[in-house]
């Protein structure tokens, strides 16, 4: 979960913004990336209805917010897992940026996103997969400066997800 993140205002000049057509999808679009849950990966777990609670239920309801969600899926900009209420916000970085921090640290909270979530679930390891291949060079930087850092006394390395979902080089 980030504690804190800064929305570019540049979002609203992002051509897949401009797609939605309703207001209610852009609403559900910036909650999607302000609420309490958002994660540095983008992928986590959110019910319509807390959606709905967190905007305001006499602005939107549970149902107007799966609507908006399918929006926001057609337009390319989220996926969503309905069963398990899985959000993956696709390259949430260009949207804001969440405060960095030590390496090891950043390195745990994406390993708890991954470790949080059902890996059972073949929708979610897409999301996954999207993400580290998205991301690839940066989680990699990121490995390598965590196993670096001084302080990450526990050894934390994303190197189990880096395997898991990048090619193997021979």
């Amino acid at each position: 979960m980030a504690k804190k993140i800064l929305l570019h205002t540049a979002l609203w000049h992002k051509p897949k913004i401009n797609k939605i057509k309703s207001w209610r999808a852009k609403l559900v679009m910036i909650y999607l990336l302000s609420n309490p849950k958002v994660s540095r990966t983008g992928i986590y777990i959110i019910f319509s209805e807390e959606i709905a609670s967190g905007i305001g239920r006499d602005v939107i309801d549970a149902e107007q917010a799966r609507e908006a969600i399918k929006e926001l899926e057609l337009t390319g900009l989220i996926k969503y897992e309905h069963v398990a209420d899985i959000v993956y916000i696709i390259n949430i970085n260009q949207y804001g940026s969440v405060d960095s921090g030590r390496p090891d640290i950043v390195a745990k909270e994406i390993l708890d996103d991954f470790n949080d979530l059902d890996r059972e679930n073949k929708m979610v390891m897409q999301f996954w997969l999207d993400y580290v291949q998205i991301n690839q060079e940066e989680l990699k930087a990121l490995n390598d400066n965590a196993t670096k850092c001084k302080y990450n006394k526990t050894s934390i390395t994303l190197q189990p997800i880096l395997d898991l979902f990048l090619p193997k080089k021979n």
